[in-house]
């Protein structure tokens, strides 16, 4: 049973015991004013009885799942958009309607970067990538798209762009790639787009869940050390919300160190929100800052303004016929 149900017999076991005590008061009365007392109780009684058990004014509430599957033909299988360029398959971007490509900020104020901007179902991401033809160094950092399916181990480049489980949440065929690029020391900045993973939505939302897991490399990483540590590491994460104007509301924390599968985080405490920021928790400079997502569930208000249900015009009506009907007329 749910609680509005326990609440509405609540009432209505109030209204009858109410019921039963005017009634003893009622014989009390002299008896020209017992028939009008009975029918205006009567009335009020009725009012309550089906009040309780009729609809609740409400608005409507529109709930939305970011999943990424409207690229899926698009991408291809066992490849990736975004990530370093040069590495495990790796495309850009494509140049075309709802991939907005500008020139993002110079990395150390002289290195240039893209930035790529794109939407689903209503959340927006951001993707920055560089690549010095000299050297032969490529970096990237914000969140990208795979449909990446080897997670084999120890391979060349990291295979940094591969969910552990080789596919989305439940199996699914596109999932996204976070990466914190330029992350040196873990320390969230909203103002920095290259160190802090943001993503925002066109309105205010309150968050449902998202499907999270670590990527084949980190995982590599984690359990066989790399270059760039020995193994042993950890990597959690603070998922931040965030107001319009930046206002923070709350954040989730969670560990991914000993991931084996997608698993689904609850966001529900981050409700009212536009922004999320994703602040990474771990050895800085040693274990690689890259996770996967999926399913971002969320839901928002239409704007519908919530108006009286039926029933609840047709109580108001019964008590107004009802105190018409057992108002005492006035002798002349």
């Amino acid at each position: 049973m749910m609680i509005s149900d326990l609440r509405r017999l609540s009432v209505l076991f109030f209204a009858q015991n109410l019921f039963f005590r005017a009634g003893r008061w009622v014989f009390t009365l002299p008896s020209e004013r017992r028939k009008s007392m009975r029918k205006l109780i009567s009335s009020f009684i009725l009012g309550i009885a089906v009040l309780c058990f009729s609809s609740p004014a409400h608005a409507e509430w529109v709930y939305v799942l970011v999943d990424f599957e409207e690229y899926a033909g698009a991408i291809g299988g066992n490849s990736a958009w975004g990530g370093r360029p040069g590495y495990d398959s790796v495309v850009p971007f494509p140049d075309s309607p709802g991939f907005v490509k500008t020139d993002g900020p110079d990395l150390w104020g002289f290195f240039p970067t893209t930035q790529t901007q794109y939407t689903s179902n209503g959340a927006a991401f951001n993707h920055f990538s560089g690549y010095d033809e000299w050297s032969d160094w490529g970096f990237w950092s914000g969140v990208g798209l795979s449909t990446r399916t080897d997670t084999t181990l120890n391979i060349p480049h990291y295979n940094e762009m591969a969910s552990l489980t080789g596919s989305g949440y439940n199996g699914s065929s596109v999932y996204a790639v976070a990466y914190a690029g330029l992350a040196f020391d873990f320390t969230m900045d909203i103002n920095d787009p290259l160190q802090t993973t943001i993503i925002s939505f066109d309105t205010a939302v309150d968050l449902l869940s998202i499907a999270v897991t670590l990527t084949a490399y980190t995982q590599d990483h984690i359990l066989n050390g790399s270059g760039f540590g020995p193994t042993g590491d950890t990597l959690g994460l603070n998922i931040y919300g965030f107001g319009a104007d930046w206002t923070q509301r709350d954040k989730v924390s969670l560990d991914l160190t000993s991931l084996t599968d997608w698993t689904l985080v609850d966001l529900t405490s981050l409700f009212d929100v536009q922004h999320l920021a994703f602040e990474y928790v771990g050895n800085a400079g040693s274990v690689p800052a890259y996770f996967a997502f999926d399913n971002i569930y969320y839901r928002y208000d239409d704007g519908t303004a919530a108006v009286p249900e039926p029933a609840t015009l047709a109580v108001f009506g019964l008590g107004l016929i009802g105190l018409g009907i057992a108002r005492p007329r006035r002798r002349k």
